[in-house]
């Protein structure tokens, strides 16, 4: 991440409690180029990571933060970003589908010690 940030290929947005500063959240976001696969314009954001603490959840942080992150990479002249999320964590599959993620690319995983 610190790489991707000291070559101006990241973005990194930090939410603090109001008040008291403390930090409560972060999104880091890598500026990647598009492949010749899908069209997506020359850079698209890949958000690859939204943290928010556990007592500041529900309190509209994630939002707010992936709307600061939509914004900036607007202004860079993106078009796509995209985000992934595990399967089993539908909460915050239902906040990045309030906020216009679709479903795009299935990944999956196995284990290698399993019979095929």
């Amino acid at each position: 991440m610190r790489e991707c940030l000291d070559e101006a290929r990241g973005l990194l947005f930090l939410a603090r409690l109001r008040g008291s500063g403390e930090p409560v959240g972060y999104l880091y976001c890598r500026l990647v180029a598009s492949g010749p696969t899908f069209d997506l314009g020359p850079i698209r954001g890949d958000v690859d990571s939204l943290v928010v603490s556990d007592r500041a959840r529900g309190a509209g942080i994630g939002t707010d933060l992936l709307a600061a992150c939509s914004t900036e990479l607007q202004r860079r002249g993106c078009s796509y970003w995209s985000i992934g999320v595990v399967e089993a964590n539908s909460d915050a599959a239902r906040l990045y589908e309030r906020v216009g993620f679709r479903p795009w690319i299935r990944e999956m995983l196995g284990r290698l010690d399993q019979p095929h």
